[in-house]
């Protein structure tokens, strides 16, 4: 924290430190009734979780293609309220089934 004003000075000398979002792009596909058919019960997370997806979901799986290739895939469930706070990249192309999100 580098600002002068009193409460900057205050975090800065009890250490806080700035943080911002890593960009970290997405791929972001909400479950559609058409995909009901074909979609398991449940699944595991590379956290160990078992999550249970429904119609209306939103499946989320990290963009690895720019990684050192150390991150494994993955695969999770997000709130549709956090999911609402993604914005769409725009680099995806556009006959792409899932987009991609950052």
């Amino acid at each position: 924290i580098t600002g002068n004003e009193p409460l900057e000075k205050l975090f800065h000398s009890q250490g806080f430190k700035v943080h911002t979002r890593k960009r970290k792009p997405k791929f972001i596909y909400k479950i559609q009734e058409k995909d009901r058919e074909t979609l398991p019960k449940s699944f595991h997370t590379a956290f160990g979780s078992v999550q249970t997806a429904e119609v209306g979901d939103y499946l989320v799986i990290p963009d690895t293609s720019a990684s050192n290739s150390r991150m494994k895939p993955e695969i999770y469930m997000m709130p549709s309220d956090v999911a609402g706070s993604y914005k769409p990249d725009g680099s995806a192309p556009k006959q792409a089934k899932r987009t991609l999100w950052a």
